[in-house]
């Protein structure tokens, strides 16, 4: 009885999720926008999780509820629509995930540049770009993890914004470029050695881009007054085989008066000459690296 009058006075009857999911099974595709409703903030966390996935596994029959709500005004059924649409590989909800990620109003805007990355859409490659100088931390860290997924076609973007770059955003740009291993990244990663504020960083990717040709250029800051320079320099020129950095490795792994530069610089050494090298620790014991894959 009681029950009964609730549903008369207008209050909604608890939701089911099993009863949409077996409706959907059966092909009522109007389950479909019924479990969209349950992403929105007015449901918990609880019944907005299961919605997710049973829209999740119905793969394709979820398209034509989940693209409308890439726009919702909730905010959390827009997240969760967009984050749906990624996983579904739906490729024209890119255009409401570059909406969402230029929307000042839209909380969770790292969502959009986490969509973006895994839609693939090199189109993207300025917004995201773009979005490493976010005000949000975690806006920017995505950005710069889907950059770095959409790999070489937004390699020419990114040469093309880091001159006009601020001090954090070029920070992740040089980041991506040594991820992302294009060669045509060598001349502004050897530049970047120039700047104090970036030889650190710079060191790291041209290490990672794996040219030989840096290899002068990073030389000349084995010496560099700070010691995490240093380090991602040795680490390097390791990484690279350039024979000729072996003397300098060697007074490095000697004589540095940091230990974990000291261990870098006989791993590289090692690296170069093919056998296991050793540093003195702290008690002035020569001992090998430790391992990187332990």
């Amino acid at each position: 009885m009681l029950f009964a009058g609730l549903v008369a006075c207008g209050v909604p009857e608890p939701v089911n999720v099993e009863t949409l999911k077996e409706r959907l099974s059966e092909g009522d595709q109007a389950a479909t926008v019924q479990l969209v409703e349950l992403l929105g903030r007015a449901h918990g966390q609880d019944i907005r999780s299961e919605a997710y996935k049973v829209l999740q596994a119905a793969g394709e029959a979820s398209r034509n509820a989940v693209l409308p709500a890439c726009r919702d005004a909730d905010p959390v059924r827009r997240e969760h629509a967009l984050a749906l649409a990624a996983s579904l590989k739906l490729p024209e909800a890119a255009g409401e995930a570059l909406r969402a990620l230029t929307d000042g109003g839209f909380p969770r805007r790292y969502v959009a540049a986490w969509v973006l990355g895994d839609l693939g859409d090199p189109a993207a490659g300025e917004p995201l770009v773009a979005a490493l100088g976010d005000g949000d931390t975690e806006t920017a860290r995505e950005a710069a993890r889907s950059l770095t997924k959409l790999g070489k076609p937004i390699v020419p973007v990114l040469l093309g914004a880091l001159p006009s770059m601020g001090a954090e955003p070029r920070l992740y740009a040089l980041r991506i470029l040594g991820e992302v291993g294009d060669p045509a990244a060598l001349e502004s990663l050897v530049s970047s050695l120039a700047q104090a504020e970036t030889r650190a960083v710079a060191a790291w990717a041209l290490g990672k881009l794996g040219q030989t040709a840096a290899g002068p250029a990073l030389m000349a800051h084995l010496s560099d007054p700070l010691w995490q320079v240093r380090l991602e320099v040795a680490r390097a020129l390791g990484f690279l085989g350039f024979q000729d950095a072996g003397a300098s490795l060697d007074a490095l792994r000697s004589s540095d008066p940091v230990i974990p530069v000291r261990e870098w610089a006989a791993r590289s050494l090692g690296l170069l000459q093919g056998t296991s090298q050793t540093y003195p620790d702290a008690q002035g014991k020569e001992v090998i690296p430790g391992s990187l894959f332990r």
